[in-house]
């Protein structure tokens, strides 16, 4: 087959012990609507290696002799790029798709790791709020996908090729299926399914629910917690201590901190700041660098803009929505019992103020929030005409997720066909904490060597 080389350039090519690595980068339209800026979006290709081949090795051969087994993985996010990979077991699904012969296409979605990034002064430099948030749209799922389809055309023409997706990246494959349907030979997704029926008020319920019994569980293995919890968040409301890089460790922003809640281990990393902050309290009557960097630190936002700006706006699906704040109104509801419960990350009123990075990026958070000309993601017309028989689906729900719930998740079955398999063996992380059984698991999906 003919690659279409005008679209993209190799970077780099090498060994990483028992893998070989391409870092293949493709020229594509900032906006698709008006294609005449261009950005860099990269690719890591990642094929195994067997000892003793020539380490000039030729991608392409591998990519011609493996058509039928080509993945694109999708990451979770919004705004995080794929794991650079280290070895055959980092990132920790990589190794069993390799074992099954697939070449694995890791994306960095534009905006993202190797593409060309977005920091706050790029954002500056375009003017307005409403001239960032033109720019910021050219980010969204939908244009993720028209360069997938950029790379998919550039490396393997007319061949179908297979998605993994991931939290977020299931969002992105969601949309490619409603959007190329015929360009894709399976999905697989991991916490990842969208609320296509939910609204934003279920969507925002789910997540702080769900948090909040989190918050709970973590009392019940650590009991002594809820009182210093209490005694913490008096002291951040009296002193809003600042930050290494100037930022506040305000009540909310702590709060936040209840998204590790979601990840393995979490508990234990959140134990041992409340033991360490509390003890700090209790002999220096003020919070170490060390401990202020760890709690800085705990949140992407400082250092990842989409991943910040995109927290509710991912969920605006056309239609003259807007985000209006939802989760922060809704949170009243779900703690009005006067209780601090840690959430999951979301936007409040006063977040700007807390994150330095973010001050002088204020106005456009409030117009993300008020903007109602968001263009549609997911084409539910189109994917109603999803069957297995025309494309297979296949999902892994983890029971009580955190960020993507459960219900919500299952619900799309009245729009398009999809198997699952709901399990209460992982949080929300699990593809990253455990990406070896988590595709085994997959896999006997797609075998059906599972009841649902």
């Amino acid at each position: 087959m003919a690659f279409a080389k005008s679209l993209y350039s190799v970077e780099d090519t090498f060994v990483l012990g028992d893998i070989k690595v391409s870092i293949l980068k493709f020229s594509v339209p900032l906006d698709y609507k008006k294609p005449d800026t261009t950005i860099s979006v990269c690719v890591k290709l990642v094929n195994s290696y067997n000892y003793g081949e020539s380490t000039g090795f030729d991608y392409e051969a591998d990519i011609s002799r493996n058509l039928d087994h080509i993945l694109l993985y999708l990451q979770g996010g919004p705004g995080y790029e794929s794991e650079f990979p280290s070895v055959a077991s980092r990132p920790s699904f990589l190794s069993p798709l390799l074992r099954k012969g697939y070449t694995v296409l890791l994306l960095d979605q534009r905006g993202t790791g190797l593409s060309t990034p977005i920091h706050v002064d790029k954002m500056l430099s375009l003017g307005s709020a409403e001239d960032q948030l033109h720019f910021l749209k050219c980010f969204r799922a939908d244009s993720i996908i028209r360069d997938c389809e950029r790379i998919r055309l550039g490396l393997i023409g007319s061949c179908k090729w297979t998605l993994l997706g991931y939290s977020y990246g299931g969002f992105c494959s969601t949309c490619y299926c409603s959007m190329f349907p015929e360009s894709l030979k399976k999905v697989l997704i991991f916490a990842g399914l969208p609320p296509l029926t939910g609204d934003l008020t279920q969507i925002a319920l789910n997540n702080l629910a769900t948090a909040k019994r989190r918050t709970l569980e973590f009392y019940e293995e650590y009991p002594r917690n809820k009182q210093r919890v209490e005694r913490i968040v008096e002291y951040l409301r009296k002193q809003r201590p600042v930050l290494p890089n100037g930022g506040i460790l305000s009540p909310e922003r702590f709060q936040q901190l209840g998204m590790h809640f979601a990840t393995v281990g979490g508990f234990g990393w959140m134990n041992r700041l409340i033991i360490t902050m509390t003890l700090e309290l209790e002999t220096t009557g003020q919070l170490s660098y060390t401990t202020l960097k760890v709690a800085q630190d705990g949140s992407g936002f400082d250092s990842n803009l989409l991943y910040f700006f995109y927290q509710e706006a991912i969920y605006m699906n056309g239609n003259g929505s807007s985000s209006q704040w939802f989760v922060s109104k809704i949170k009243e509801r779900v703690h009005a019992d006067g209780e601090f419960y840690f959430t999951s990350e979301y936007h409040y009123p006063g977040i700007c103020d807390d994150f330095q990075s973010l001050r002088r990026l204020k106005p456009l958070l409030e117009l993300i929030h008020t903007y109602d000309g968001w263009d549609e993601i997911w084409n539910v017309s189109r994917l109603r005409k999803i069957t297995l028989a025309k494309l297979p689906v296949y999902c892994l729900l983890c029971y009580d997720d955190q960020y993507v719930s459960t219900e919500l998740a299952l619900a799309n079955s009245s729009i398009f066909e999809f198997k699952r398999w709901i399990t209460t063996e992982y949080l929300h992380d699990g593809i990253i904490a455990s990406g070896e059984e988590v595709v085994d698991k997959l896999f006997r999906l797609v075998e059906g060597r599972v009841a649902k």
